[in-house]
């Protein structure tokens, strides 16, 4: 499908948030609601949009991000497909990457017990003993993506190109209706509250206030789309970034300079084993290449490029899984 301006333009808008409804998106696009309705619907078609999620903060729901890395031994095609469906399967794995590089495959894991990781990983130890290497978990101490970069669309107003500041959230007592709710926003952000309202069984209404509560406690960030990268001719890779003896004031340099970078579209804060992991896309290698010159020129006395990490395909996407919701629905029971 060959996408013109006004196609791009429908794209940045539902990546800023993908709710957004079709007499606003047709202030912004200046494209009447029926043609927007018809372009959406055709880019689901098409593929060119892989899904509608919700950004959801698992930390105020008592959960915890890791980031397992793995390595695979000896594997023939068949037999990686079956461990990556495995891990794929997994109520609690979320986002999950195959790569090119040290790692075979990256994966999400959210979970309120950090024991749950380790008996995961030794369960595929034991039943895959010939064929899983080496294996790290980071957890994740902070994360800010940027859903609406690939379509090279500009703003007067760079609304989004800043760190997160703190903001003071209302207090929210979840219940039984919230934790539904949360469930069906989760990979099906653009459901109307009409459709929500008679799957939990409360006024289209209700259900808008209560996404508004959400939105206001910060439980619920943002509603985005995920696109498909390849039809825009992008490559996703990792980099991943060791600081030495930098002050806070030049980490907080290279955190301002990599969110305004055109080509970063997240950057994570882990635990330990290197400072920061940028997600970037690119068209080439030559591009990677530029990005990484540019971060030692600009960078070099403080940070060092530990890795680059080749995302070959994304087989989960970035949005809370099913064990979170069944975890949470048992508590509100």
């Amino acid at each position: 499908m060959k996408l013109d301006l006004k196609d791009k333009k429908i794209l940045y808008e539902l990546s800023k948030n993908c709710r957004r409804p079709l007499n606003k998106l047709s202030k912004k696009v200046a494209l009447s609601r029926e043609v927007i309705d018809y372009r959406i619907k055709k880019m689901v078609k098409e593929k060119v949009i892989e899904g509608f999620y919700t950004e959801i903060d698992e930390t105020k729901l008592g959960f915890g991000r890791h980031i397992v890395y793995i390595v695979f031994h000896k594997v023939t095609e068949t037999k990686e497909k079956e461990i990556i469906d495995k891990i794929v399967a997994h109520p609690f794995v979320s986002w999950t990457t195959v790569s090119m590089g040290k790692w075979s495959i990256i994966f999400d894991f959210i979970t309120d017990n950090i024991k749950q990781i380790n008996d995961f990983v030794e369960e595929l130890k034991l039943q895959y003993k010939y064929n899983i290497g080496e294996y790290m978990v980071a957890s994740q101490i902070y994360f800010q993506h940027f859903n609406y970069k690939y379509y090279n669309v500009k703003e007067k107003k760079k609304l989004f190109e800043t760190i997160e500041k703190e903001r003071k959230y209302t207090n929210y007592k979840l219940d039984r209706k919230d934790i539904q709710l949360l469930r069906i926003l989760s990979d099906n952000a653009r459901m109307s509250c009409v459709d929500i309202s008679s799957k939990i069984g409360t006024s289209p209404n209700t259900v808008k206030n209560r996404i508004k509560a959400l939105m206001n406690a910060g439980i619920i960030k943002s509603f985005f789309i995920q696109p498909n990268k390849e039809l825009f001719g992008y490559s996703q890779y990792y980099l991943q970034l060791d600081f030495v003896n930098q002050t806070k004031d030049e980490e907080k340099r290279v955190v301002e300079y990599v969110i305004k970078h055109p080509n970063v579209n997240a950057y994570y804060k882990p635990l330990g084993h290197w400072s920061m992991e940028l997600a970037v896309f690119v068209k080439n290698s030559a591009e990677l290449r530029k990005i990484i010159i540019d971060l030692r020129n600009l960078f070099g006395n403080i940070m060092k490029v530990h890795d680059a990490v080749l995302f070959y395909e994304e087989p989960k996407s970035n949005y809370l899984p099913t064990g979170v919701f069944d975890s949470l629905e048992a508590k509100y029971k």
